[in-house]
């Protein structure tokens, strides 16, 4: 091979036989099968089993095609990330669902510029563009990201296969819910509705956790595992205790 270190295209089985000039040796459906490609889903009902054997499911595209369009997935199949379009059911869909508290800093001191949204990412002229240059920008930022990350996992046509569910608490001297257990706003209506906080004064982390703990009381399911994500520049203290009431009430809950 001419240049083996050299980086080399990637070509089909069919273009391969048709540029050599010969006869393509293997059978019609080895041919049908290299036409197709060959990614994998990665869903655990294909792995083998003890007492069954592997039973992969690949994209029912042909190979070396574009990616898919998130909303163009077939019925009972899905489209991943990447673009490829499969006709078993997503994985994302089988996993575990969860509660996820988000618990944000509004200090004063999030206003400082020493951290802001990263640029050229999603949302990030929307947050800039409404005075959020700064810490907390940074932090809605990220927010954003992270929504939208879970929203293509589960598919964007498909808004409402959303199986997490979403509170968002405001904090600087007291707590305040900016939304709560929410389960069918778009990315951009979350984005929207945090926006519309600013920074305040004074810094309580255990008045922030304590508001946290009763609201994954009050929409406490077994379908969903309470996560929650504290985000804050640290200006604060807390005793350890209100984190070991947090997690003791959680055990107690199931």
């Amino acid at each position: 091979m001419p240049n083996p270190t050299r980086a080399k295209d990637w070509v089909s089985h069919k273009l391969f036989w048709m540029r050599t000039g010969f006869k393509d040796p293997y059978s019609q459906e080895d041919q049908n099968t290299f036409a197709q490609c060959d990614a994998m889903c990665s869903g655990p009902e294909h792995v083998p089993a003890p007492t069954t054997q592997a039973q992969p499911s690949f994209c029912s595209l042909p190979v070396f095609h574009n990616p898919q369009p998130p909303d163009s997935a077939p019925g009972g199949g899905y489209v991943s990330h990447d673009g490829h379009v499969f006709l078993c059911k997503n994985p994302i869909t089988l996993q575990q669902a969860f509660h996820v508290l988000f618990v944000v800093d509004i200090s004063s001191s999030m206003s400082n510029r020493d951290r802001l949204p990263l640029p050229n990412t999603p949302g990030s002229e929307l947050i800039s563009r409404r005075h959020f240059n700064n810490r907390l920008g940074s932090v809605f930022s990220s927010l954003y990201r992270f929504w939208i990350a879970r929203q293509a996992a589960y598919g964007a046509g498909n808004p409402l296969a959303r199986r997490d569910a979403y509170s968002v608490i405001m904090f600087d001297r007291a707590p305040i819910t900016c939304t709560e257990n929410d389960f069918t706003s778009s990315p951009e209506q979350l984005l929207e509705s945090v926006l519309q906080f600013r920074t305040g004064r004074g810094t309580n982390f255990g008045a922030a956790i304590d508001y946290a703990r009763h609201c994954m009381e009050r929409n406490w399911s077994s379908e969903r595992s309470p996560v929650m994500i504290f985000l804050s520049d640290g200006e604060c203290r807390i005793e350890e205790a209100a984190m070991q009431d947090l997690c003791r009430r959680a055990v107690v809950l199931g």
